[in-house]
């Protein structure tokens, strides 16, 4: 299959935030290291972020019945994380399992959710807002949905981790108003980042300004439903027609910007098109 090739601002939930970090469990930190493992790209979105004492976030080691894994040590590790944010990941969860056809992941690995920064209040990772996702597996060697494109996009089967890829951003777009994949910079490769900081608890919106969203559009058109219309971000009549074609063969004719069910339908049905779970 063909490849279609400044955010991280946040407005408080409240002192409960919640951190990823991969301390408690597995006697690791993240520290400088995870600081540097997703540096500070933006986008145009109008909350500010803040910054939080890490003692006022909750601890989690496993989402669900999923295990918080520490991308790089693959080593269990505590997620540091406001505690909506992380009942979100929660609910994501559950709504992935339930629009794809593979047993329960058993594994969730990451890049970590909270880091201090700098203390400049610019990431939703100050806040616990945020995680950089690598992959969600049901044991050590199935991998269902896999956020680390600097690794799957050379091996032979890359076509299906393109389609499993762009429909775990699907479902990722449907909870998460910022969805930074590998379309957005190269800072990216290695993970998606996702965060809550613009639509809070609730779920999402389109807005057609929105470079993450539009390039989600792209991603999802081209390498899921094969209506290739570039990668770049902006939208135009090309990516406009691509969502509508999509949208009719899901049986909700119209454009993207139509309506809230029209965004809704089409991230359900690309997540369940990508995963095999429904064709269209």
């Amino acid at each position: 299959m063909a490849e279609q090739m400044n955010r991280r601002r946040v407005f408080g939930l409240g002192a409960a935030a919640a951190t990823v970090g991969l301390g408690a469990a597995a006697g690791t930190t993240f520290g400088s290291a995870f600081a540097s493992a997703s540096p500070g790209a933006t986008e145009d979105f109008s909350v500010q972020a803040v910054c939080v004492n890490p003692s006022t976030l909750a601890r989690h080691g496993a989402l669900g019945a999923a295990t918080s894994v520490d991308e790089q040590t693959k080593r269990p590790a505590t997620l540091i994380i406001n505690e909506a944010f992380f009942q979100q990941l929660y609910n994501w969860r559950n709504w992935w399992q339930a629009n794809c056809p593979w047993p329960w992941t058993t594994e969730l690995r990451h890049l970590g959710a909270y880091s201090a920064r700098d203390g400049s209040c610019s990431s939703w990772h100050e806040a616990g807002r945020a995680l950089d996702f690598t992959c969600l597996a049901d044991d050590v060697t199935t991998i269902h949905f896999w956020g680390r494109y600097d690794l799957w996009r050379s091996l032979p089967n890359a076509a299906a981790h393109y389609r499993r890829y762009w429909a775990g951003a699907a479902s990722l777009h449907y909870h998460f108003r910022s969805v930074l994949t590998y379309y957005y910079n190269t800072a990216h490769h290695n993970h998606i980042h996702i965060d809550n900081g613009e639509n809070g608890n609730a779920l999402t919106t389109f807005s057609s300004s929105s470079k993450a969203q539009v390039q989600g559009v792209q991603g999802i058109c081209g390498n899921i439903w094969g209506y290739a219309c570039g990668t770049d971000g902006v939208w135009d009549t090309a990516v406009s027609n691509a969502a509508s074609a999509v949208l009719a063969r899901a049986g909700r004719p119209g454009k993207l910007t139509d309506s809230v069910n029209h965004w809704r339908t089409f991230l359900y049905a690309s997540t369940r098109m990508g995963t095999g779970k429904q064709t269209y």
